[in-house]
Protein backbone atom coordinates (compact mmCIF):
# COMPACT_ATOMS: atom_id res chain seq x y z
CA UNK A 1 0.00 0.00 0.00
CA UNK A 2 1.47 3.36 -0.95
CA UNK A 3 2.23 5.61 1.99
CA UNK A 4 1.37 9.27 2.35
CA UNK A 5 4.96 10.10 1.45
CA UNK A 6 4.64 8.10 -1.80
CA UNK A 7 1.65 10.24 -2.83
CA UNK A 8 3.46 13.39 -1.74
CA UNK A 9 6.46 12.45 -3.91
CA UNK A 10 4.23 11.90 -6.92
CA UNK A 11 2.50 15.24 -6.30
CA UNK A 12 5.92 16.90 -6.02
CA UNK A 13 7.04 15.37 -9.32
CA UNK A 14 3.84 16.65 -10.86
CA UNK A 15 4.33 20.17 -9.50
CA UNK A 16 7.94 20.20 -10.71
CA UNK A 17 6.92 19.19 -14.21
CA UNK A 18 8.55 15.78 -13.89
CA UNK A 19 5.55 14.19 -15.52
CA UNK A 20 7.27 11.07 -16.82
CA UNK A 21 8.65 10.24 -13.35
CA UNK A 22 5.22 10.84 -11.80
CA UNK A 23 3.55 8.67 -14.43
CA UNK A 24 6.07 5.87 -13.90
CA UNK A 25 5.43 5.97 -10.15
CA UNK A 26 1.66 5.76 -10.69
CA UNK A 27 2.03 2.90 -13.18
CA UNK A 28 4.23 1.02 -10.69
CA UNK A 29 1.55 1.38 -8.03
CA UNK A 30 -1.14 0.23 -10.46
CA UNK A 31 0.87 -2.87 -11.37
CA UNK A 32 0.76 -3.84 -7.72
CA UNK A 33 -2.71 -2.44 -6.98
CA UNK A 34 -4.82 -2.21 -10.14
CA UNK A 35 -7.82 -1.01 -8.14
CA UNK A 36 -6.08 2.05 -6.66
CA UNK A 37 -8.35 5.01 -7.38
CA UNK A 38 -5.83 7.58 -6.12
CA UNK A 39 -3.25 6.42 -8.65
CA UNK A 40 -5.80 6.79 -11.44
CA UNK A 41 -6.73 10.28 -10.25
CA UNK A 42 -3.06 11.26 -10.25
CA UNK A 43 -2.61 9.75 -13.71
CA UNK A 44 -5.51 11.91 -14.80
CA UNK A 45 -3.71 14.96 -13.41
CA UNK A 46 -0.54 13.98 -15.27
CA UNK A 47 -2.36 13.43 -18.57
CA UNK A 48 -4.26 16.68 -18.12
CA UNK A 49 -1.01 18.57 -17.60
CA UNK A 50 0.38 16.90 -20.73
CA UNK A 51 -2.66 18.11 -22.67
CA UNK A 52 -3.93 14.57 -23.24
CA UNK A 53 -7.52 15.27 -22.21
CA UNK A 54 -8.92 12.00 -23.52
CA UNK A 55 -6.55 9.94 -21.37
CA UNK A 56 -7.13 12.28 -18.41
CA UNK A 57 -10.90 11.86 -18.72
CA UNK A 58 -10.55 8.08 -18.88
CA UNK A 59 -8.27 8.04 -15.82
CA UNK A 60 -10.68 10.19 -13.79
CA UNK A 61 -13.60 8.01 -14.85
CA UNK A 62 -11.68 4.90 -13.78
CA UNK A 63 -10.93 6.51 -10.39
CA UNK A 64 -14.63 7.29 -9.98
CA UNK A 65 -15.67 3.78 -10.98
CA UNK A 66 -13.33 2.38 -8.32
CA UNK A 67 -14.29 4.95 -5.70
CA UNK A 68 -17.70 6.53 -6.41
CA UNK A 69 -17.28 9.02 -3.55
CA UNK A 70 -13.99 10.46 -4.86
CA UNK A 71 -14.89 14.15 -4.92
CA UNK A 72 -11.55 15.32 -6.29
CA UNK A 73 -11.85 12.99 -9.30
CA UNK A 74 -15.31 14.42 -10.07
CA UNK A 75 -13.92 17.95 -9.74
CA UNK A 76 -11.03 17.19 -12.07
CA UNK A 77 -13.36 15.55 -14.58
CA UNK A 78 -15.47 18.71 -14.40
CA UNK A 79 -12.36 20.71 -15.32
CA UNK A 80 -11.90 18.62 -18.46
CA UNK A 81 -15.51 19.20 -19.47
CA UNK A 82 -15.19 22.91 -18.69
CA UNK A 83 -12.16 23.22 -20.97
CA UNK A 84 -14.13 21.58 -23.77
CA UNK A 85 -17.18 23.75 -23.09
CA UNK A 86 -19.32 20.72 -22.33
CA UNK A 87 -21.21 22.83 -19.86
CA UNK A 88 -23.81 20.44 -18.43
CA UNK A 89 -21.29 17.65 -17.87
CA UNK A 90 -18.99 20.13 -16.12
CA UNK A 91 -21.84 21.37 -13.92
CA UNK A 92 -22.92 17.82 -13.07
CA UNK A 93 -19.41 16.79 -12.06
CA UNK A 94 -18.79 19.94 -10.04
CA UNK A 95 -22.09 19.56 -8.22
CA UNK A 96 -21.32 15.93 -7.43
CA UNK A 97 -17.90 16.92 -6.11
CA UNK A 98 -19.46 19.58 -3.89
CA UNK A 99 -22.11 17.18 -2.63
CA UNK A 100 -19.39 14.66 -1.72
CA UNK A 101 -17.01 17.23 -0.23
CA UNK A 102 -18.42 20.71 0.38
CA UNK A 103 -14.96 21.96 1.44
CA UNK A 104 -13.44 22.03 -2.05
CA UNK A 105 -13.26 25.79 -2.52
CA UNK A 106 -11.78 25.57 -6.00
CA UNK A 107 -14.82 23.71 -7.25
CA UNK A 108 -17.12 26.54 -6.17
CA UNK A 109 -14.84 29.00 -7.98
CA UNK A 110 -14.85 26.93 -11.17
CA UNK A 111 -18.60 26.48 -11.01
CA UNK A 112 -19.08 30.25 -10.58
CA UNK A 113 -16.80 30.90 -13.59
CA UNK A 114 -18.78 28.41 -15.62
CA UNK A 115 -22.09 30.04 -14.73
CA UNK A 116 -20.63 33.45 -15.53
CA UNK A 117 -19.41 32.21 -18.91
CA UNK A 118 -22.80 30.71 -19.74
CA UNK A 119 -24.76 33.70 -18.43
CA UNK A 120 -26.44 31.79 -15.60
Amino acid sequence: MPSTSDWEKIEQYLQNGQLQVAETQCQTILQQQPENATAYKLLGNIYHQQGNHIAAKEAYQKAISLSPDFAEAYANLGNIYLQHQTWQAAIDNYQTAIRLNPHLAGVYRNLAKLWQATGD
